[in-house]
């Protein structure tokens, strides 16, 4: 797991905040502050959100085991010059508090999921989530 930190944005006068770390588990600090008080708690809270969301700007492929078509063997992230590797974004997707991706085209976003290939079946295909069009959009990306 990889150290993650994020703050909520002040609405109404008070502020709630938090940072997580990994040191044997996640111990997070939940900071609610108004003009009058701060009061923090030292727990591991249940259910708060962990995961970031990175916007995929770039891929590369690789051929299938049949050598017919593409796979996505790894995706850029932003203007980020290192790319993340299928196995780490997929791992990410099946977990709960896991990073989440997405494409964004003319405004639109559409999430990255994992499924089974529609070509030959292989189970940790990428792909955007399906939405309005039944385009995939993650391949219409530029290469890298």
């Amino acid at each position: 797991m990889r150290g993650r930190q994020f703050a909520a944005p002040v609405r109404g006068g008070s502020k709630w905040s938090t940072t997580g770390s990994h040191s044997n588990g996640w111990r997070l600090l939940w900071t609610y502050a108004t003009m009058d008080h701060v009061v923090s708690t030292p727990d591991t809270v249940e259910g708060a959100p962990m995961s970031r969301t990175f916007r995929v700007t770039g891929i590369r492929v690789e051929p299938s085991a049949n050598e017919t078509h593409d796979h996505v063997l790894a995706v850029r992230q932003g203007t980020n010059p290192q790319l993340i590797s299928r196995a780490a974004v997929v791992a990410d997707l099946r977990d709960d508090d896991g990073d989440r991706y997405y494409v964004e085209e003319n405004g639109q976003r559409a999430g990255l999921v994992v499924a089974e290939c529609p070509i030959c079946s292989f189970v940790d295909y990428l792909r955007t989530a399906a939405d309005r069009t039944t385009a995939d959009r993650l391949l219409s990306l530029p290469r890298v």
